[in-house]
């Protein structure tokens, strides 16, 4: 055995290569394997379990006796291409020679040997034990007697490699050859030579240099052999510029890279690596801004191409993975010739694309040599979600039409895979199970092949069976953002929470009074000058927090919907009567709505829950002040302001988009609240009010309008550190000076059956239409994926299906913190509290939940909410902004009066401090306003709620209560506290 090792670049494969067509040519090639894992092969070229079968192939295409010899290991063990690495060698390589060699029969069939085996790239096997164990079994199968193999293992010097074969037993049969630069300084001036003159030739009518005269120069051609310095993947890659066809000026290109290796010796660059890296510099930076993100995203798949290995993506799938037209895709790759091996537009469905070396991935996986350029792993993981656009699809039915909806002629990535022949009930029992089971699987199983196969076929059975569903969406949607973590966790609390039908439904006009651009051009939904609206106004009976049987009038959130009619499909925003909401990590908000429930243990209002929560969450005390405001008792539905909390994108026809939210639907009759004493009365004389009002002001035929208000805000301008706070965090509003007047909304009719309209309608602000898109806000990404889910719940599925809704749809997903659920048979955490962070959490099961506070995986989400740590007073700042400076004296009174009758209910004197503690750091008179009217100094001092305050802002933010890194487990323990029940 001879081991050829070099640094990269230097031409070991090269030389390779040549050896094995050298010994080819000699009737002296066994077999040869190429290792690789940048290349998007069918078979994979990194896998060192596909290194055996191959080399034992093609030596029986040599050999006739070791033919059958092999023939009979393999019948007498059909299972050895399953066994491990050193079980395939040996009873495929080492046995069958041994054997023959004993029976001193004539091996091959020329009657002559040895034979040569080439082991090219053995750095690149998948693994370093892989790469370890291999060099062990050459080295014993060649101190076997006979052996009639000579094995050429050609790889670059890594460490755990090079130490196997210094060890003393390797030296009687292995031999060490290094490939220095010197010695490959000629074999690449030669290779220069040899693709000028291809150049020159193919160019010929071009190329402006006469016939006789040498081009390149001798000057430049010797000014490019000393900077490539030996390094073939240099050569290569100057030649691949020079030759370039999408520029098709070889005379230009080769001027270039002379200026560019001229400024490098001008720099300083001395050494090869450098130089290469100018060269993709150089190379990527021809690639215009705009176009430069869809081209790493190509490229990402090109750089990880283990993340995609299943899915086999040739070019052609790569196009229809990222949903690129052919001339958007060819657009972004036309620069990368002379680095990437692009097939022509006829091979592009069977071939793959490939770096033409290596190190081109080398270097874009390194931040530190490609800066702006460089592509991480987590970059490469976010297409994803694409990626199970086309492989895992939600079966939803999209339009009431009974034939298969086709929104785009996307064809299965696993066009191969079908499944025929199979009766209508075995069918419709297949896609009702992957309808609601599909994506409980851990994210693990997802990527196993079995799994992928099986819903693939479902996909392509769905698509191609002639039976009249009509359910299944085969439109790839692009979700940048996804969170799928968060997507499990809200899936599993659907099926667990109470879900409140919905309420009033009216068919209205969308009056435009200004066309404005963007607006007229992005948010305009149907065509014309009008749109029909179904508005849902949620009055406390059918509000954010307490139950179905709250009045109306109790203190409570509102919430709205709206859903616009258009042509292109069905669009839908919801909101709140103020513009914030109590969490800004979208894993959170199911625990918001746990925190206002009743108490499971006895089915009571929990006031304590509900200070808790706002105790242990800094950033909720924004909307708790708004909670515990007149904005907490409106005066009925028909005298409440509208804010659409959440951030959306408005994107034009050319991809420009600016952020926009719906921060007003002011009602143009004015906003009007009850006093605390006054809607207490009212919910005992009238737990209706706020519907009868509103039903019979349409009915009288009375005017109801509200005056729609946007914001706009310009990509570059959402910098946090700019702003002083996220735009996307939900918890924080926008400054109140870019409000273009919009529109007006008219409310003119009541629905004619309850039922039909009201009962049956479903709203989730995932539903968009064209111009509209979703952005990185976290909340909204999770309503857009649990509001319709619930929805599916409430409404048993199958009448939603009749709704053209168009929403999202989960891919993968994670295991979280749940409770509840249908058929949940065990103790459920017996009476303790169901949402984190709470002040009860040593009764916590490590064994039944990971973590009382987690933080969803989504990177946008992610920075969103750690923005705020170590800026201790921007989860106050809003909030004291509202308390001192837009609230007056009366309001500012009664906030601490409706907060001092609740709070002190609460049983537990440590939620009390920790509670007065955050209004603390929102504001002394806030806190002190409160604590006075408590009246309660023997178990809540002053000196305590000021040592609470010191901790507000961490609090449920302690390191002990978030999750670990690998394991998503507590670390360390938590603190002692009394007992929930």
């Amino acid at each position: 055995m001879i081991w050829l090792y070099g640094p990269a670049g230097v031409g070991k494969s090269a030389i390779a290569q040549t050896f094995a067509e050298v010994a080819k040519e000699q009737k002296r090639l066994g077999a040869a394997f190429f290792f690789s894992n940048y290349r998007h092969e069918e078979k994979r070229r990194s896998d060192p379990l596909r290194l055996v079968p191959t080399i034992a192939y093609q030596l029986a295409s040599q050999s006739s006796v070791y033919q059958h010899t092999v023939a009979q290991q393999i019948a007498s063990d059909p299972a050895i291409f399953t066994t491990d690495l050193q079980m395939q060698f040996r009873k495929l390589i080492i046995e069958p020679f041994v054997q023959l060699s004993s029976q001193n029969v004539q091996l091959f069939n020329d009657g002559q040997g040895p034979y040569v085996v080439v082991i090219d790239g053995l750095d690149e096997a998948n693994s370093d034990e892989a790469q370890r164990e291999l060099m062990e079994l050459i080295k014993t199968a060649t101190k076997k007697p006979g052996s009639p193999l000579i094995w050429l293992v050609c790889s670059r010097p890594e460490p755990h490699i090079a130490y196997v074969v210094t060890q003393p037993d390797f030296a009687t049969t292995c031999g060490k050859e290094e490939l220095v630069i010197n010695e490959s300084k000629e074999d690449v001036e030669l290779f220069l030579h040899s693709r000028f003159r291809e150049i020159r030739h193919r160019y010929n009518l071009v190329i402006s240099v006469p016939a006789g005269d040498a081009w390149p120069s001798e000057n430049d051609f010797n000014t490019i052999v000393k900077e490539v310095n030996g390094y073939f993947v240099l050569g290569s890659t100057v030649v691949r510029i020079v030759e370039d066809p999408n520029v098709g000026d070889p005379e230009a290109q080769l001027a270039s890279v002379l200026r560019m290796l001229q400024g490098m010796r001008i720099t300083g660059l001395v050494k090869p690596l450098d130089v290469l890296d100018t060269f993709y510099a150089r190379i990527l930076r021809k690639v215009s801004d705009h176009i430069l993100p869809v081209t790493k995203r190509i490229l990402a798949i090109c750089a990880y191409p283990d993340l995609f290995s299943y899915l086999n993506l040739t070019t052609e799938r790569v196009q229809l993975l990222l949903l690129l037209r052919p001339a958007e895709f060819h657009n972004a790759i036309r620069k990368l010739y002379s680095v990437v091996d692009i097939p022509p537009d006829e091979e592009a469905s069977e071939r793959h694309l490939t770096f033409f070396h290596k190190s081109f991935g080398d270097y874009l996986r390194d931040v530190n040599r490609s800066g702006n350029f460089s592509i991480s792993q987590d970059q490469a993981r976010s297409l994803w979600p694409e990626a199970y656009d086309l492989l895992w699809v939600k079966l939803t039915r999209q339009h009431e039409s009974s034939h298969f909806m086709e929104c785009k002629s996307i064809p299965s990535i696993y066009s191969d895979i079908w499944l025929t022949n199979i009766d209508l009930d075995v069918y419709e029992a297949l896609t009702n199970e992957f309808n609601f089971g599909l994506f409980a699987y851990e994210a693990d199983e997802l990527w196993d092949p079995y799994y992928a196969n099986a819903v693939t076929r479902i996909v392509d059975l769905s698509r191609d069976a002639k039976v009249p569903t009509g359910f299944v969406r085969t439109e790839a949607i692009r979700d940048d953002v996804a969170d799928m973590k968060l997507l499990h966790h809200l899936s599993l609390l659907t099926k667990g929470r109470r879900i409140n039908p919905l309420d009033l439904q009216n068919d209205n006009p969308f009056e435009m009074l200004t066309q404005r651009d963007p607006a007229a051009a992005f948010f305009i939904v149907g065509r014309g000058w009008k749109s029909a609206l179904a508005v849902l106004v949620k009055g406390s009976g059918k509000t954010v927090a307490f139950g179905r049987e709250f009045p109306d009038s109790g203190r409570n959130p509102r919430g709205f919907a709206i859903k616009h009619y258009t042509e292109d499909g069905n669009y839908d925003v919801v909101g709140l009567n103020w513009p914030i909401f109590f969490c800004r990590d979208p894993i959170q908000g199911p625990d918001v709505i746990r925190s206002r429930q009743r108490n499971p243990k006895n089915f009571l209002l929990d006031y304590n829950s509900l200070f808790d929560f706002l105790a242990n969450v800094p950033e909720s005390n924004h909307a708790g002040l708004m909670f515990f405001s007149d904005h907490g008792t409106l005066r009925g539905r028909r005298f409440m302001h509208g804010y659409g909390c959440h951030t959306f994108r408005w994107v034009n026809n050319a991809g420009q988009f600016v952020y926009v939210k719906y921060p007003d639907y002011c009602d143009e009759a004015g906003r009007r609240d009850f006093t605390w004493p006054e809607a207490v009365r009212m919910s005992g004389e009238e737990p209706d009010f706020a519907k009868r009002d509103l039903w019979a002001a349409i009915e009288r035929g009375e005017t109801l309008t509200w005056t729609m208000k946007v914001q706009l805000m310009p990509p570059q301008e959402a910098d946090p550190d700019k702003l002083g706070f996220d735009p996307f965090d939900i918890t924080k509003v926008w400054s109140r000076d870019r409000f273009p007047v919009f529109g007006r909304l008219v409310l003119s009719k009541n629905p004619d059956d309850y039922y039909r309209d009201v009962e049956q309608a479903a709203f989730s602000p995932g539903a968009m239409v064209p111009g509209i898109a979703d952005s990185p806000d976290p909340l909204l990404q999770f309503r857009m994926f649990f509001y319709h889910d619930a929805q599916y719940h409430r409404l048993a599925s199958t009448n939603i299906h009749q709704i053209p809704v168009n929403c999202p749809f989960m891919a993968r997903s994670f295991s979280t913190p749940n409770f509840a659920g249908v058929m949940r048979c065990d103790a459920n955490t017996g009476s303790n509290p169901h949402y984190s962070p709470n002040s009860f959490i040593d009764k916590y099961d490590r064994s039944d939940v990971e973590t009382p506070y987690t933080v969803s995986d989504n990177i946008v989400s992610r920075q969103s909410h750690f923005w705020s740590e170590g800026k201790p007073d921007k989860e106050y700042e809003q909030a004291r902004h509202l308390y001192l400076n837009i609230m007056n004296d009366r309001e500012r009174q009664a906030v601490h009066s409706n907060t001092a009758g609740v709070l002190i209910l609460i049983d537990y004197p440590q939620i009390v401090q920790k509670y007065l503690g955050q209004l603390l750091a929102i504001d002394e008179d806030y806190a002190r306003g409160v604590w006075e009217m408590l009246l309660d100094e023997e178990h809540v001092t002053w000196t305590a709620v000021k040592d609470a305050a010191k901790t507000a802002v961490i609090e449920g933010k302690n390191e002990k209560l978030r999750p670990h890194a690998k394991e998503n487990k507590h670390v360390g323990d938590v603190p002692r506290v009394p007992v929930y029940n």
